[in-house]
């Protein structure tokens, strides 16, 4: 079997995750343009979905109109400038000198939206060749919902053979009810737990999608777990038994 295709989240797995920081920059915002303060447990009951909807949620709960590109631009800005400060993670960059060394596509599948999506990437150098953001799907189609994986996978014209790459618990399930719908297409996917920064159990989700793990043995819906990309290249020899060459410095990992 080859691996033909992997797919990355963004926050918590290409980037270091920035909820503390958006906490912080969320309540500045509300608190200097509505004079208004957005607690921790406001934050974290209307989490676990893409921004616009979490500020929806704000509106109904906090009972105000926010004027959401305006909103979107300005914390958009602060996560951007950032980033830039942000030491460059060595071994996600030899990891994706790799994939383009042995002709292995590229997607990104992210709940942000489409523009701070482009921005980060850009700021990353990362050479995608598919993204799908949570503006790319139908309203609540989102992560834990199957649609960006494979809306991803379909920009990427179907490869045989892809891996996910993930911090999430919600992202997981959505890889994974993504695998089930791509077996009828003969696309094999797995899906891997990165857990550099610490794996991402949303605190609370309302609706039909209210699914939490109840402890980490959960993760064995994942098909492997990681803690930087120096761990990937055995798993990918295990998942895909790729006769690719390793690098060098990793290579007594899947001897």
């Amino acid at each position: 079997m080859n691996l033909d295709a992997v797919i990355f989240d963004i926050g918590g797995v290409l980037r270091p995750p920035t909820g503390h920081a958006d906490k912080g920059y969320f309540k500045q915002y509300l608190l200097t343009h509505y004079g208004t303060y957005l607690t921790d447990t406001l934050i974290g009951g209307c989490g676990g979905r893409p921004l616009r909807e979490q500020v929806e949620c704000w509106e109904q709960k906090l009972k105000i109109s926010i004027d959401y590109d305006l909103f979107d631009k300005d914390t958009t800005e602060k996560q951007l400038e950032m980033i830039r400060t942000e030491k460059k993670d060595p071994q996600t960059i030899q990891f994706l000198e790799y994939l383009n060394k042995n002709n292995i596509s590229i997607g990104v599948g992210t709940s942000s939206g489409r523009s701070r999506a482009k921005d980060i990437l850009e700021i990353l150098c990362v050479p995608y060749s598919a993204l799908v953001t949570s503006d790319d799907v139908d309203d609540g189609r989102s992560k834990p919902e199957p649609d960006i994986y494979l809306e991803v996978v379909k920009k990427l014209n179907y490869p045989g053979r892809v891996l996910v790459i993930e911090n999430s618990y919600l992202g997981i399930i959505a890889a994974k009810r993504a695998s089930l719908d791509l077996e009828k297409r003969d696309t094999i996917l797995k899906v891997i737990a990165y857990r550099k920064y610490g794996l991402e159990h949303e605190d609370k989700l309302s609706g039909p999608n209210s699914i939490m793990p109840e402890s980490d043995h959960e993760l064995s819906i994942s098909d492997g777990t990681i803690s930087d990309f120096s761990e990937i290249y055995a798993h990918i020899e295990r998942l895909f038994s790729r006769d690719l060459q390793i690098p060098s410095v990793f290579s007594e990992a899947v001897s």
